[in-house]
C-alpha cells in the first residue's frame, strides 16, 4: 500500500503482475504494475478470486472428511500456490498426508514459510496465528514462546499420595 491507502501493481516473487491481495493481473484487466486500487477495490477482486479459487479446490477436496479450520487451511494454500496443487494433498500417510502437505511448500523465502507454517498449524492444531504481525525480533520470540506454551501446556501437578 501507498501512503493514501491505495493498493499498488507490482511483480510477485515469480516476476507475474499483482495487485491487491495477490490477484495476479490478466491481460485485458484495467490493472498494471505502478497502477493503483482503493481498498474497496482490492477487497472485491479478493471476494471474486476467494469464490473462483475455493470452487476449484473443492473439486479436489471433495472426496475428503476435512474440519472446518482444514478446509479454511487447505483453501489459504490454494489462493497462494493455486488450486491445482490440491492435487497433490492426500490423506495415505505420504509426505504431501494431512499437515505435511504444507511442509512440502515452504520454500520462496520467509513470507512463504510463514504462510506455510501457519496453515500448518491452522490445519493440525485449530491454532490461527497471523505470523507477519510479529515484525520485530522481541515480537517473534515472545510469540514463539506463546506457540511454544500453547502446544505443550504445563502438566498439571499431582499430589503426592501421603505416606
Amino acid at each position: 500500500m501507498n501512503k493514501n491507502g491505495e493498493h499498488v501493481g507490482y511483480n510477485d516473487s515469480k516476476g507475474f503482475p499483482t495487485i491487491g491481495f495477490g490477484h495476479l493481473i490478466k491481460k485485458g484487466e484495467p490493472y498494471k504494475v505502478g497502477s493503483t486500487i482503493t481498498d474497496e477495490e482490492a477487497q472485491s477482486i479478493f471476494v471474486k478470486d476467494s469464490k473462483d479459487i475455493f470452487t476449484k479446490a473443492d473439486k479436489y477436496l471433495k472426496d475428503f472428511n476435512l474440519s472446518t479450520n482444514q478446509r479454511y487451511a487447505l483453501y489459504d494454500a490454494s489462493f497462494n500456490m493455486g488450486p491445482g496443487k490440491m492435487l497433490d494433498y492426500n490423506e495415505n500417510g505420504s509426505k504431501f498426508s494431512g499437515e505435511n502437505f504444507f511442509l512440502q511448500y515452504m520454500g520462496d523465502g520467509p513470507g512463504v514459510s510463514k504462510r506455510r507454517y501457519g496453515e500448518n498449524l491452522l490445519y493440525s492444531e485449530n491454532l490461527y496465528i497471523h505470523f507477519d504481525v510479529y515484525s520485530k525480533k522481541n515480537q517473534i520470540i515472545a510469540a514463539k514462546k506463546a506457540l511454544e506454551a500453547a502446544l505443550n501446556p504445563p502438566e498439571e501437578k499431582k499430589d503426592e499420595p501421603k505416606q
